[in-house]
């Protein structure tokens, strides 16, 4: 324990440099949800220059007056406390510069660089599992819904980025299923040609293959959509040629088209179906 109070007491200069140039050993300020982020940082910069021992409680706070052989506080000052806080308030300051202005106010009235990092231990850890969970539980529950797919593995990639952050990182096989289990029913046969494949995916070329059946499935939408049309206009027409056959009594002609018209339109003969419809117009006006 002396000894670390030593290199603490030792290295004052060390601290004073780590102020000057804390931007460019830390990249981020600490902030609420990235206080693990932070710590992964905070740590090997601290061991590296022997600073670790004042917030891990192996080097203990110096006491300003000498205590004698009974235990008790004498009048006599600390020859090393001068030292001590003189290292403690540096890298206190160094503590300080690298928290966010809203994190910074928590730690306000704080004397030594331990009391600061113990509330900030007590604070955030709790703060940063429940922050964990919460993503995890957002990634587990994304649907695409409306989205479009690139919109959609987005915010599946701002989400993975985001526990990333907190050092709880997805691991790709776990995003893969993620992905596939927020599809709609719609994708059913892609899902299972991916999951049944005998060779492992990236999530890059699950991408493209998705981005392929979006369109794949958009150009089916589009076929339906273009056959609806098509069918309400020949049911138009067919209806208006059962009008015309009728008010022409013209029976045999109207058995005739209602034997045909549903083969025809089950089977996609639309363009047939108008072409005899015209000829059966044209046949009826010239006989009657």
């Amino acid at each position: 324990m002396h000894s670390s109070t030593s290199v603490g007491m030792s290295s004052g200069h060390t601290s004073t440099f780590l102020i000057s140039n804390i931007g460019s050993l830390i990249s981020i300020k600490l902030e609420n949800h990235y206080y693990l982020l932070c710590k992964s940082q905070f740590l090997p910069v601290w061991r590296a220059h022997g600073l670790i021992a004042s917030v891990d409680g192996s080097s203990s706070c110096l006491s300003e007056f000498l205590v004698d052989q009974n235990g008790k506080i004498t009048d006599e000052i600390n020859p090393e406390y001068s030292s001590w806080i003189q290292h403690d308030q540096n890298f206190l300051c160094w503590i300080n510069a690298t928290l966010s202005e809203n994190v910074l106010a928590h730690v306000v009235g704080l004397k030594t660089s331990r009391e600061v990092w113990l509330a900030l231990e007590r604070r955030f850890a709790s703060l940063s599992r429940s922050h964990v969970i919460q993503l995890k539980t957002k990634l587990q529950s994304l649907k695409k819904g409306s989205m479009n797919i690139t919109d959609y593995l987005q915010k599946i990639k701002h989400i993975a980025d985001s526990l990333a952050a907190v050092l709880c990182p997805v691991d790709e096989e776990d995003l893969i299923i993620h992905t596939l289990n927020g599809l709609p029913q719609e994708y059913a046969a892609f899902k299972t040609s991916i999951r049944t494949r005998s060779s492992p995916i990236s999530l890059e070329e699950l991408h493209v293959l998705l981005l392929c059946e979006e369109l794949n499935i958009e150009e089916s939408h589009q076929s339906v959509a273009d056959f609806s049309s098509t069918a309400l206009v020949a049911s138009k027409e067919a209806g208006h040629l059962l009008l015309y056959l009728e008010s022409r009594h013209q029976l045999n002609y109207v058995i005739v088209v209602l034997d045909i018209l549903p083969l025809l339109l089950f089977r996609n003969y639309l363009l047939l179906y108008f072409s005899m419809a015209k000829y059966l117009i044209h046949f009826v006006s010239s006989v009657s």
